[in-house]
C-alpha cells in the first residue's frame, strides 16, 4: 500500500466526478457508433466526439493522480484479477466488441478499472448526489431535521406570519421543516461507508467484467476489491477497511442485486 496520500477532499471528488463523467461520454458515444444508424456525416461527428472523449479519459487528473500516487496499488490490482493459472478477468462481449473498435482492450479494461475505483470513492463520500435512487439500496436515507432545526422552524413561521412577510415557496419548505419532514435530498449513511463502496463496486464489475476461475464463471476478485478499499482509505474516504471474509460476504449479498450502480444513475445514462 503507498504512503499516506494528502490531497483536498473537495479536489478529489471532482477528480473523480470528472472521471465518472468522461467515462460515460466515452461509453455513450461508442454505444451509439455500434448501435445505431448513422449518416455518413453524423458517423464522422460521433467518431470525433469519442476519440475526443478517449483522449480525456487517458489524460484524466484523476488517472494521473492514481499513477502518480498508487501505481503499486493498481499494478497489484490488476495482476489479482489475472493471476497465472487462477482468475482471468476479461471485458463482457459488449464491451470488447466497443473496445475493439474504437479503442483498444487494454484501454477499455484500464478505464473501467479506474471508473471503479473513482465510483466507488464518489458513492461513499458523495451520496446527496444519489437522491433519486439511493434510498432504494436501503444503505442511504433521506436527513432528518432535528429537534432545534424544528423548534426554530417553528419560531419562524411564526415570526413570518406576525409579519406578513411573502416568501413564496420558502414558506413550505420552512413549514416542512417545522413539522420534522425529511430533507429529501440530502442523504445520510445507514451504516459504514465500505457497505455502500462494495456494492457500487460489486455492481459495476458484474456488468463490466467476466470472471473465469478454473473454466468456470466466478465473482470479481475479492482480493481486488480488499486493495480498492485500502486505496481508498488511504485517501480518507472510509472508516476502516474491511477484512476478506466481510467483503466476501458482502459480495454474496449484493451479487443477487440486479439494480443499477448509482453511478450509472447520477447523470441518468443507460447501460
Amino acid at each position: 500500500m503507498g504512503q499516506m496520500t494528502t490531497i483536498n477532499k473537495s479536489t478529489l471528488l471532482e477528480l473523480t466526478d470528472e472521471y465518472i463523467n468522461q467515462w460515460h461520454d466515452a461509453r455513450l458515444g461508442q454505444t451509439r457508433l455500434v448501435s445505431e444508424h448513422l449518416t455518413d456525416d453524423v458517423r464522422d461527428i460521433c467518431e470525433k466526439d469519442v476519440q475526443d472523449a478517449i483522449s480525456e479519459l487517458t489524460q484524466s487528473p484523476f488517472l494521473q493522480f492514481l499513477t502518480e500516487h498508487y501505481q503499486r496499488d493498481l499494478k497489484h490490482i490488476s495482476r489479482m484479477l489475472n493471476e497465472p493459472h487462477g482468475t482471468s478477468t476479461t471485458l463482457t462481449p459488449f464491451f470488447d466488441a466497443l473496445g475493439a473498435e474504437y479503442w483498444s482492450n487494454e484501454g477499455m479494461f484500464e478505464s473501467a478499472v479506474i471508473y471503479t475505483i473513482a465510483a466507488a470513492i464518489h458513492v461513499s463520500e458523495q451520496p446527496e448526489q444519489y437522491f433519486r435512487d439511493g434510498p432504494d439500496t436501503g444503505l442511504l436515507k433521506p436527513v432528518m431535521p432535528d429537534k432545534d432545526v424544528v423548534k426554530y422552524a417553528r419560531g419562524l413561521v411564526g415570526a413570518i406570519n406576525k409579519q406578513g412577510l411573502q416568501i413564496g415557496d420558502l414558506m413550505v419548505r420552512i413549514i416542512d421543516l417545522a413539522n420534522g419532514g425529511q430533507h429529501d435530498e440530502e442523504l445520510e449513511l445507514v451504516g459504514k461507508a465500505s457497505e455502500i463502496a462494495i456494492r457500487e463496486i460489486v455492481l459495476i464489475t458484474k456488468r463490466v467484467f467476466e470472471v473465469t476461475n478454473n473454466r468456470s464463471v466466478g465473482r470479481f476478485s475479492t482480493s481486488a476489491i480488499e486493495r480498492i478499499l485500502e486505496l481508498i482509505f488511504d485517501l480518507d474516504c472510509l472508516d476502516k477497511p474491511l477484512k476478506y471474509r466481510q467483503i466476501s460476504n458482502l459480495q454474496r449479498k449484493f451479487e443477487v442485486d440486479e439494480s443499477e450502480p448509482l453511478s450509472y444513475n447520477q447523470i441518468g445514462l443507460p447501460f
